[in-house]
């Protein structure tokens, strides 16, 4: 398979982010507008598994991040994943609309459209389970690849 033929899809917090400390501050609700304020964000670590995960993956085919994250963050994001060592310059990064509350589904419907699109996803590294098994059923051949903590597990 060459790299034209292969998308290999990635998430952001959770999965090249380690956002543990964020959440602990703040909690789980990723709604609110202070969730992504300069001032948590700034709790954030590199998350050395999904990052060599990435480096790899980019000899396999074309990365695109698919995040949960809102636009408005766009620039925060992108400086801080380059202070973690990701080279974003061949990355596709997709970023949810302001406006939109429920992540998940979202996700799922953009992935569904690059698949559409003709993108041939061949793997998605997320660390939502629900995603996961929604995106599962739905396109056949992909592997998938839940993120954990300190662990990646095929799905």
């Amino acid at each position: 398979m060459s790299q034209l033929d292969c998308c290999i899809i990635f998430d952001i917090d959770g999965v090249i982010i380690d956002n543990t400390e964020r959440i602990e501050k703040y909690g789980l609700n990723e709604n609110k507008e202070d969730f992504y304020s300069d001032r948590l964000m700034a709790f954030d670590k590199p998350r050395e598994l999904g990052i060599k995960s990435l480096e790899e993956k980019k000899k396999v085919g074309k990365i695109v991040i698919v995040t949960g994250r809102p636009e408005r963050v766009r620039k925060k994001t992108t400086q801080e994943l380059s202070s973690f060592g990701v080279e974003l310059k061949e990355i596709k990064i997709i970023f949810r609309p302001n406006n939109i509350d429920k992540i998940e589904e979202w996700k799922v419907k953009k992935i569904l459209e690059l698949r559409d699109s003709g993108c041939n996803i061949c793997e998605v590294h997320e660390d939502s389970e629900e995603v996961i098994y929604m995106l599962k059923y739905k396109i056949k051949g992909t592997k998938f690849f839940l993120h954990k903590g300190n662990k990646v597990e095929s799905i």
